[in-house]
């Protein structure tokens, strides 16, 4: 299992990820699981898709793992 990182670490990743889109701006299905591999292959737990409710980058780093 991964190490637990900051939440600071993962939204830089996620916005390297998606350079351009805010932390509260709407993603689709597809970028979230894409956000959830990248995160992953970066050493991050990433949270359990049955905890996203917020569909953003700040919804995603917040969910619970």
């Amino acid at each position: 299992m991964s190490e637990p990182h900051s939440p600071d670490s993962a939204l830089h990743l996620a916005r390297q990820l998606f350079p351009g889109t805010a932390d509260n701006d709407p993603l689709d299905s597809l970028q979230i699981m894409e956000l959830l591999a990248h995160l992953e292959r970066n050493g991050i737990e990433p949270p359990s898709p049955v905890f996203i409710t917020d569909m953003t980058i700040s919804g995603v780093i917040s969910a619970e793992k």
